[in-house]
């Protein structure tokens, strides 16, 4: 697992798939939730057991969400897109330090993490790219951010 700060409270990064990864966030990063953007299927095939890592992080007092979107499915992320930044913005202004991953973190998750920045923290989209790409190694899905933003605007749906 590896991860990087993007907001003094907004960490991304890959997934966590052990008790001590999710011990090494709460203890190292001071995470207080975690937003899984994992399918089933990213599940079954890293072999991760989801109700063991629900209850290691239930032990360590980390509030779970879960979005699950399509890893390389645009369409599936453009849509899901506005929900997974709702959500973040939601955990974020309730004062969490928020772990924000998907598989390899380096899609999915920033993809999520430089929409927010733009919908809900008013950045530039090219600042937010920028700043996200310079604080992790990436590979973020500009175009389905224009998309979703065409959609529904800067704004996060509550």
């Amino acid at each position: 697992m590896d991860y990087h700060l993007i907001l003094p409270k907004l960490y991304v990064g890959s997934y966590p798939g052990r008790a001590d990864d999710i011990k090494l966030l709460k203890q190292q990063a001071g995470v207080t939730a975690v937003l899984n953007l994992q399918t089933d299927d990213d599940m079954r095939h890293f072999k991760l057991d989801w109700d063991s890592l629900l209850g290691h992080y239930r032990n360590s007092a980390i509030d779970v969400r879960r979005v699950p979107v399509r890893d390389f499915d645009p369409d599936d992320l453009e849509v899901k897109l506005p929900g997974c930044v709702s959500m973040l913005n939601e955990l974020m202004q309730s004062s969490q330090t928020v772990y924000l991953h998907c598989s390899a973190g380096t899609g999915r998750s920033p993809t999520v993490a430089i929409a927010y920045l733009f919908w809900c923290c008013d950045w530039d989209l090219d600042r937010a790219i920028t700043h996200v790409t310079q604080c992790r190694p990436c590979s973020p899905s500009i175009e389905v951010i224009s998309l979703a933003t065409a959609r529904v605007g800067r704004v996060a749906p509550t």
